[in-house]
Parts: structure tokens; sequence; C-alpha cells
């Protein structure tokens, strides 16, 4: 499950992003260095994007 959840918000979805925006890309793919913390790597942008929002998780 947290590997599914890693490729997708670190490598999936930044490659998806490409096709609109090279620099959108560069920018989700920031946080490619926390893949060395799988659980963080998986669980802190679903967090913090409801922090974000205003809804936390």
């Amino acid at each position: 499950m947290e590997t599914k959840l890693i490729n997708f918000w670190w490598r999936d979805l930044p490659i998806a992003a490409s096709r609109v925006s090279g620099f959108l890309s560069v920018i989700l793919a920031d946080g490619i260095y926390l893949t060395h913390w799988s659980k963080v790597a998986a669980y802190a942008p679903v967090k913090l994007n409801g922090f974000y929002f205003g809804s936390p998780i």
C-alpha cells in the first residue's frame, strides 16, 4: 500500500503534471527525498494538503 502511494505522489503525479507544466512537475517532485522514510513519503502529502485546504484528515 505504501509503495503505491509513494509511486503515485513522487513519480506518477509529477510525470502527469509535466504534460501540463514543467515547473509544476518540478514543484510536485520536490519532496522525492522523503522516499527514504516510507511512511512520511506515503502519508505526509495527504496530511499536508488536508491542513492547507482547512480540512484536517
